[in-house]
């Protein structure tokens, strides 16, 4: 049986893209004091969101589907 050490695990960068600012900043919350995520941009709609992941280039990207303007589904295929 194979044990992983959590120690050594890699902490995966997370872009955040949600409209509500309360919720954004929980979520943040949340994923920043787990230790396996570091939050390192956060947009409110989805052209925010494609400039920053184009910049940043994170593992992950939270993506809100009922963004205003551009929904999230349509921003997927400009991700």
């Amino acid at each position: 049986m194979t044990h992983h050490d959590p120690s050594t695990r890699e902490v995966m960068s997370v872009v955040i893209t949600e409209d509500d600012d309360m919720l954004r900043r929980l979520i943040k919350l949340v994923l920043d004091g787990s230790g396996e995520y570091d939050v390192v941009g956060e947009a409110a709609d989805a052209e925010q969101s494609v400039a920053i992941v184009r910049t940043l280039q994170p593992a992950i990207v939270l993506l809100d589907l009922g963004l205003p303007g551009v929904n999230g589904l349509d921003a997927i295929s400009l991700l």
